[in-house]
């Protein structure tokens, strides 16, 4: 971890130590703060989701390809507390999905790293935003926010009450990801949406527009979040 840092010139504040996981500022499409009774709703209709996909939605098609399972039995890892699956994400979380670095901010949190645990949270929140606008299908950027709604609710609610670190963490969000290459299939993001649902082809933007699209979103998110902060 601190490897990773010093090569991309971070503050220590990063620096983690190893040994839980709970569970984002809850936001809509357009930024906004969600409610409470939204937040709650969401919750309610994600287990009825899940109850039902687990008896009858299997992925078809190009779907099926995608890491699905993989990020489920990562996140899973994590939230038992497997101190080998939690220190390869620290080691090369270019390589991880971005579910699975929310549930390593949740899991950072309860650590009592409340900055790292930000850090992360706010990179795999941007890195979910941008994966979701190189899909072709809409309805995968309400399932990012769904995503951002179900983990990290803690950690928003301490970013509230903190804004001089939350202001510092998202800076280096924010510098880090522009410094990274990732190294994670960003179709994954296809599974959030309803095409996976119908479909066997995944609609997603050419490869050669991907990069454009994570600084475009880089730049919304940082102008987003300032204008959440600004009174």
């Amino acid at each position: 971890m601190t490897g990773i840092f010093r090569k991309c010139a971070l503050p220590a504040i990063l620096t983690l130590s190893v040994s839980l996981l709970g569970g984002c500022i809850a936001v809509r499409p357009d930024g906004s703060r969600a409610s409470a009774a939204e937040v709650a709703e969401f919750e309610s209709s994600l287990k009825r989701s899940e109850a039902q996909a687990e008896s009858s939605f299997v992925p078809q098609g190009e779907f099926s390809a995608l890491p699905t399972g993989q990020t489920s039995m990562i996140v899973r890892s994590i939230k038992e507390g497997n101190e080998n699956t939690f220190n390869a994400v620290l080691k090369s979380p270019n390589d991880f999905t971005p579910p699975v670095l929310m549930a390593l901010a949740d899991r950072i949190y309860d650590m009592g790293d409340y900055r790292a645990a930000m850090f992360w949270f706010y990179t795999a929140q941007l890195r979910a935003r941008s994966d979701a606008n190189k899909s072709l299908d809409p309805s995968v950027k309400d399932g990012v926010t769904g995503l951002s709604m179900q983990f990290g609710q803690r950690i928003g609610e301490y970013a509230k009450s903190h804004l001089a670190e939350l202001h510092e963490a998202m800076a280096l969000v924010l510098e880090w990801d522009g410094m990274s290459k990732r190294r994670y299939e960003p179709r994954w993001v296809a599974i959030l949406g309803n095409d996976a649902k119908t479909e066997t082809h995944i609609r997603f933007r050419p490869e050669s527009e991907w990069k454009k699209i994570d600084a475009d979103t880089r730049d919304g998110f940082e102008k987003g979040y300032r204008a959440m902060t600004a009174n």
